[in-house]
């Protein structure tokens, strides 16, 4: 049973932020999910981002969201990022620390803000969309209509019985105004 609830938690995974609503919720990078795309800046290179670039995406949500967001890039992204220096030369990017206050690691953070590795997030190319700032409890809401079940199928011949798992599940943007994509030049 953790076999098959990994594999849809997987699936959910994969159809919050690519799905296209059809059998499956639509997802956070579907073009009529009504996030706003930032561009970035005319100054900066092709198929790449500067630092001002994701300072500017945190800034354009309202402060009640910013407060709260959270940065998704994929792996490859991840990478350019740890390199990406201020105008002095600084790097902007923070490496896990102790936290005081929790006892814990805080993860790592760009400007104070924590960022999540999700592997559907496209790469940074001309046109794309690679970085996601956004509140996600109040950007997305993913709905379990049924929990997953396992039921054993009487049809199953010999020694060998066939078990069939499910789930039902639907999600959707709710709050477009809680995220931004960083779009690409």
């Amino acid at each position: 049973m953790r076999k098959a609830e990994r594999a849809f938690r997987i699936k959910l995974s994969q159809a919050v932020m690519l799905g296209d609503g059809v059998g499956k919720p639509q997802g956070i990078l579907h073009p009529s999910s009504g996030i706003p795309v930032c561009d970035v800046s005319p100054n900066t290179p092709a198929d790449q981002f500067a630092w001002q670039d994701l300072v500017n995406l945190k800034f354009q949500l309202p402060e009640q969201y910013a407060a709260r967001g959270t940065y998704l890039m994929n792996g490859r992204t991840l990478g350019q990022t740890m390199t990406v220096t201020d105008g002095v030369g600084r790097p902007v990017w923070l490496y896990p620390t102790p936290a005081s206050d929790a006892g814990g690691f805080t993860g790592f953070q760009i400007g104070g803000s924590p960022v999540r590795v999700v592997s559907w997030m496209p790469d940074c190319v001309a046109g794309a969309t690679p970085i996601l700032f956004a509140d996600l409890e109040q950007l997305y809401m993913v709905v379990t209509r049924r929990a997953t079940t396992m039921q054993a199928d009487p049809y199953s011949m010999g020694f060998c019985t066939t078990f069939k798992f499910s789930a039902r599940v639907a999600g959707n943007v709710i709050c477009p105004g809680a995220g931004r994509l960083l779009r690409i030049n």
